[in-house]
């Protein structure tokens, strides 16, 4: 029997601690939008949403270019930015074995080290973004700002493409328009946990027009 730590990459989920499932699935709710119109424009109120990196442990035994809005144009400027991190699942198999001098399980392994936060420009401007671990998201969580990691339970994630900009939708294909991933790598480390699932920390995306 075998012991597996699911990684989650969710938004805006509480923690769970839930008794030990049995399966590990991507969250339903792993989805957020940032919008803005000039009914409601964008401030620093609205301008952000957070994806939080969860940590879940499973036990079985051990288009053509067109001319942007003005950002300024209040009247007219539409932001509309989905941010989807539920395909982002880690799952680390523990192997029975246990060396008595390292007090650890050893020879377990991850299934893939790396995954996405997906952000999609759906808005009539031009956008900036930019990602960074949230200090102190999650209790006991060290974050390391220069290096773009975030530490927790011996599990180490690291950002990269952090910063960069997505085109205007405007004239896109329904199913096209302007994407660019934000990347998550898991370090090739054993947790220190085998049960219960926790949230390893989050991470803030922050839009403003071009």
């Amino acid at each position: 029997m075998r012991k597996f730590l699911a990684i989650v990459l969710a938004l805006m989920l509480a923690l769970s601690m839930a008794t030990i499932a049995f399966a590990a699935t991507a969250t339903e709710t792993a989805n957020a939008t940032i919008e803005a119109n000039k009914d409601n424009p964008l401030t620093e109120d609205n301008n952000s949403a957070d994806a939080e990196v969860k940590v879940k442990l499973i036990n079985d035994k051990l288009p053509e270019s067109p001319e942007d809005v003005d950002p300024d144009d209040e009247e007219n400027v539409v932001y509309a930015v989905d941010i989807d991190a539920k395909g982002a699942v880690f799952t680390y198999t523990f192997d029975a074995n246990y060396n008595t001098t390292t007090h650890q399980y050893e020879d377990g392994s991850w299934d893939k080290l790396s995954d996405v936060i997906k952000v999609t420009n759906h808005s009539n401007t031009s956008i900036d973004v930019t990602a960074v671990w949230k200090e102190n998201g999650v209790t006991g969580v060290e974050v390391d700002a220069t290096a773009k990691t975030a530490k927790l339970n011996n599990v180490t994630a690291t950002l990269s493409n952090t910063e960069f900009d997505l085109a205007s939708a405007v004239n896109a294909a329904e199913n096209a328009a302007p994407t660019a991933n934000i990347g998550v790598a898991i370090s090739d480390t054993i947790p220190t946990v085998f049960s219960d699932e926790f949230a390893l920390n989050y991470v803030t995306i922050t839009i403003a027009g071009k």
